[in-house]
């Protein structure tokens, strides 16, 4: 279950959206208001939840675009960790909010990509959700 799911939402949401569902949760699962044979999601998860949307709804909204066409992204969006084989390129799912969602390794880039002079664009779909993006890069 992630966030979303937690405060009953669907994205892209508004502030007011989150703070609205937030305010609900707790009503609804709070353990004064519940019966003990009910199954309800924690207080603590709730409040993670709305603070991790609350801090991220702005980035979130400018960063992800719904209409005809995937998400451009650029490679240097992305963070760089090295590896056994070389180097990964990572980051935070624009949909899903999963840490490390989009992956890339050094042969995607070569590989998979369409070239057009010296920029490069390459598909690549989040590991946890339906997302797909394109990543595009220049030559070094």
């Amino acid at each position: 279950m992630n966030y979303y799911e937690v405060l009953g939402l669907t994205p892209p949401v508004t502030e007011k959206e989150i703070r609205s569902a937030y305010k609900k949760a707790l009503l609804l699962h709070h353990p004064d208001k519940v019966k003990t044979s009910e199954k309800t999601i924690s207080i603590d998860l709730i409040n993670k939840a709305y603070h991790t949307l609350i801090n991220d709804n702005e980035e979130y909204q400018k960063q992800v675009i719904f209409g005809d066409g995937l998400d451009i992204f650029n490679l240097a969006d992305f963070e760089e960790k090295k590896i056994d084989d070389g180097v990964e390129f990572y980051m935070k799912c624009p949909r899903c909010r999963t840490e490390s969602g989009i992956k890339l390794t050094e042969d995607d880039l070569i590989g998979g990509a369409q070239q057009e002079n010296n920029e490069y664009e390459v598909i690549v779909q989040c590991g946890d959700c339906s997302l797909w993006i394109r990543v595009q890069y220049e030559e070094e």
